[in-house]
């Protein structure tokens, strides 16, 4: 959806913050949104009966719709994130390796993983951050935060070449007891979500087999979650 003024004669221009009742008063039957900079003000105002808003890196303030048209729009919201180097050595942060914005199920799935890798390179996670508005993960460099029996086989894994999706999508890898194969699991399918929720999980049960999961690593260029496992008796 492009940006653009409401299409309402009913809306007013909300300026500045405290004009927000204002806006709220004028009887527009929109979902307006009004986001705030820590430097400057930025107001921006969307068609009537907008299906989305996008609220990128600022603090935001929503005011929606009548609860009728709510029951029949999506709201989605961008959270600001960064992933920040940590030396254990200096005991301090070095840089900040990327900036985003993503939207909540994505935030959730980007915390949940073990490690990521940006720019072909292999970052562990140490740990997570939030102040209310932005959110911040902590990486390191160094690769004794892998599991050590699985620390040399993950990082030949996330070396090898892989396709990339449009959306993010799982990867499942079966410990054979020297290395990472590919594990394809018929009728498992994930979003976005679903794979935040799947993080949370330790083991999986699939066609009476249970996996356990020991580690994850999301590939932020090819959209994939690779979900490193081996199978157990329980």
């Amino acid at each position: 959806m492009l940006w653009g003024p409401c299409r309402s004669a009913n809306c007013s221009v909300v300026n500045k913050k405290k004009d927000w009742q204002e806006g709220v008063s004028s009887g527009c039957n929109s979902l307006e949104l009004a986001s705030f900079s820590r430097t400057k003000h930025l107001c921006n105002f969307f068609p009537c009966r907008a299906l989305y808003t996008f609220v990128m890196q600022y603090e935001y303030v929503i005011k929606a719709a009548p609860k009728r048209s709510m029951e029949r729009k999506g709201i989605v919201i961008y959270y600001f994130m960064t992933y920040r180097s940590w030396s254990d050595e200096r005991q301090s942060e070095t840089e900040i390796l990327d900036e985003i914005s993503v939207p909540r199920d994505e935030l959730f799935m980007r915390k949940l993983v073990d490690a990521t890798v940006m720019a072909g390179k292999l970052w562990p996670h140490l740990s997570n951050e939030s102040d209310g508005r932005d959110h911040a993960v902590y990486v390191t460099d160094t690769m004794h935060q892998l599991p050590a029996e699985y620390g040399a086989a993950i990082i030949d894994a996330v070396k090898a070449p892989r396709s990339s999706s449009l959306m993010f999508t799982a990867e499942y890898r079966l410990w054979n007891g020297r290395s990472f194969e590919d594990k394809e699991l018929v009728g498992v399918t994930a979003y976005t979500m679903e794979l935040a929720e799947r993080l949370l999980d330790h083991y999986m049960v699939h066609n009476g087999a249970t996996y356990e999961f020991v580690y994850s690593v999301l590939d932020t260029e090819a959209k994939k979650v690779l979900l490193f496992m081996r199978e157990v008796n329980l």
